[in-house]
């Protein structure tokens, strides 16, 4: 799991330099940046399949900054796959959404992506 959660991690950075797991815990924010969590469920022998809830944060007056990452992350990440010595995965993206934030300048969405594992070991 940890394997993944470090390969979920990669990825993102690659869209999004300022990726965090969960949370950002940075005392100065560097904005935009983006969180994300993973879910797992139980398909079969060797198979798990996680919903990773990537939220993307920014503080500006417009989306506009929040849209060209979810635009990569769809463009970059999705429907691909990657095969590593631990797993072979399957990206495939869900859905986004608003979250609405109730300040002005901080901007929020959600974008959702399920991925397939299929275990190598």
């Amino acid at each position: 799991m940890i394997e993944l959660l470090a390969k979920i991690t990669e990825l993102l950075r690659s869209v999004c330099p300022e990726t965090y797991l969960e949370w950002n815990d940075s005392d100065n924010a560097t904005y935009p940046y983006l969180t994300y969590t993973a879910d797992g469920e139980y398909l079969g022998r060797n198979r798990d399949g996680f919903t990773v809830d990537v939220d993307i944060f920014d503080n500006n007056s417009s989306y506009k900054n929040i849209y060209e990452i979810e635009q990569k992350i769809k463009d970059e990440l999705c429907f691909g796959r990657i095969m590593t010595d631990d797993f072979f995965l399957m990206i495939d993206y869900q859905r986004s959404n608003t979250v609405p934030t109730g300040d002005k300048t901080i901007k929020r969405r959600t974008t959702a992506l399920y991925i397939q594992v299929d275990w190598r070991n």
